[in-house]
């Protein structure tokens, strides 16, 4: 791989072709990857395994795809765009070391020589290469110095936070001003790395070479990133934080009850490959309570009161993952529902979460599906002789329709009547429909993942059809329209909040390669 030092000096000229970004982060997050096993400061950190994220051995360089695919959504943040250009100089460096100056075997197993600047060819194996390979880039780094401008970089909070997107990443405070002190001596002449070289000699690469190939990298790093802008990812696609933490504990539990079945009432989560992949864990879905013989998941969505006191009767235990969320709505409807309020559950009268919630409402509630049922809502409260209304929502509605239904029902409420309206809508969807609708106003294709039945999803792709012409919503890469992707100068990419990210990272992928990134 490439010297920190030739990474830095790519970086530096990359940042000339980037707009409207922090380049102190950019050119910290450049260095990133290589605070690990001493390649920048002995035994500063143990940050990211080389193998999995640079590339595996000689014949797989894209390590800097893998990470792009899997940190996509976040590609905007200067640490995660500066990390990526570092891999895809390791790739570049690489590629042309072990493709134009490596001599292989015939089988291409094994390396048996290497091409010199000199025009010379010495037997050497692997490991000899990768010492000559070290040793010119090492020298060249300290050439791209010379002949560069550098401003010294400073600790900045925002640094830490890298460690909340990145698997791979968990810097400290101290290990990143350890960092910045030990390169900023770099930049200031007062450590050269030339010095630890055995030969001040170039000896697979001439300076010609080495000049082309920075000048050649920053052209494919540049490029690649002027492509990427073609391709935009809600930050919020994906799993939130009450279906993470279903499928999370219900891995967890499974891992831990080998020996024993565990049963999930209805699916956990409303996507089919979340389902298939637990099936074969061995996780046990029953429709009734009366079919489990032993621990039993309670879905994300909850269940009917009733159900608790069923299980508990047959000696069944339970795990409750129902979200917080729906299990504050139990309890705001509990309080009004005995309070005396009549209840308008704004939602679909099917879906599971709902089935949950009537149960706690008492006898005096309507679920609104649609902005139509309105009027029939208020002719079934008028005739109730009800005078306290409470309005309250699925926590995955369309925020757009729950507030046409609070402007009909104040509209056309007696003012008689008592109104308390909570807007139960989950934050995160709030905030996963608030994006889709702006990404969807970009893009000339939109593409929502997510389940068939999962009605987040449904929601999504009704947004983003109302402000782009093509959109199509999908559960697998196999659905993917791919001449009309190929038609389209930009895409956006969106998943419901039962989207797992592996469904995401495989819809990217084929995307990416369709527009040839």
């Amino acid at each position: 791989m490439p010297s920190w030092g030739v990474h830095l000096g790519i970086a530096n000229k990359v940042l000339k072709n980037i707009d409207n970004i922090d380049k102190n982060l950019f050119m910290f997050g450049n260095v990133t990857p290589d605070i690990n096993n001493g390649y920048v400061i002995k035994n500063v950190s143990k940050i990211i395994a080389h193998k999995i994220t640079h590339y595996d051995g000689e014949k797989d360089f894209k390590g800097y795809r893998r990470f792009y695919i899997k940190y996509a959504k976040y590609i905007q943040d200067p640490v995660i765009l500066g990390s990526l250009t570092h891999l895809m100089t390791d790739y570049y460096y690489n590629n042309i070391t072990y493709t134009k100056k490596a001599i292989w075997d015939e089988q291409r197993e094994n390396i048996i020589g290497v091409k010199l600047n000199n025009g010379k060819q010495i037997k050497c194996n692997k490991e000899e290469l990768r010492k000559l390979k070290r040793n010119d880039f090492r020298i060249y780094a300290d050439y791209v110095y010379k002949n560069s401008k550098f401003e010294d970089l400073k600790f900045d909070e925002k640094i830490l936070s890298v460690n909340q997107i990145v698997d791979e990443f968990a810097i400290t405070k101290k290990e990143s001003e350890e960092t910045i002190q030990y390169i900023n001596k770099y930049i200031n002449g007062e450590k050269f790395i030339i010095d630890m070289c055995e030969k001040h000699e170039y000896l697979m690469y001439t300076k010609q070479e080495m000049e082309n190939m920075e000048k050649e990298c920053v052209q494919f790093i540049t490029e690649f990133l002027k492509r990427i802008k073609n391709i935009i990812i809600g930050k919020t696609a994906g799993f939130c934080y009450g279906v993470k933490r279903a499928v999370d504990g219900v891995n967890k539990d499974i891992k831990e009850n080998k020996e024993d079945n565990i049963y999930c009432l209805g699916e956990i989560v409303h996507n089919r490959q979340v389902i298939n992949s637990l099936k074969e864990k061995g996780l046990i879905f029953i429709d009734d309570i009366e079919d489990a013989k032993g621990k039993t998941v309670i879905r994300a969505h909850g269940i009917r009161k009733e159900i608790y006191d069923l299980a508990n009767k047959k000696g069944i235990e339970l795990k409750d993952y129902t979200c917080p969320n729906v299990l504050k709505i139990h309890k705001i409807a509990e309080e009004y529902a005995g309070k005396g309020f009549f209840i308008f559950l704004c939602g679909s009268k099917e879906h599971p979460e709902n089935i949950g919630t009537i149960s706690y409402c008492g006898k005096n509630v309507y679920v609104i599906e649609k902005e139509d049922n309105v009027e029939e809502a208020l002719e079934i409260l008028k005739n109730s002789n009800i005078n306290k209304l409470l309005i309250i929502s699925q926590t995955t509605y369309s925020l757009e329709k729950f507030n046409e239904i609070e402007k009909r029902v104040k509209s056309k409420l007696p003012k008689n009547i008592e109104l308390i309206l909570k807007n139960t809508i989950c934050k995160a969807t709030e905030l996963r429909q608030n994006e889709t609708e702006k990404i969807s106003k970009m893009v000339d294709y939109m593409i929502i993942i997510g389940g068939v039945n999962s009605s987040n999803t449904k929601k999504l792709y009704e947004i983003a059809k109302a402000n782009c012409k093509k959109c199509i919503c999908v559960e697998t890469a196999v659905q993917l329209d791919i001449a009309e992707i190929e038609k389209s100068n930009k895409v956006g990419i969106m998943a419901g909040a039962s989207t797992p990210e592996e469904s995401i990272q495989e819809i990217l992928e084929k995307v990416e390669k369709i527009i040839e990134i």
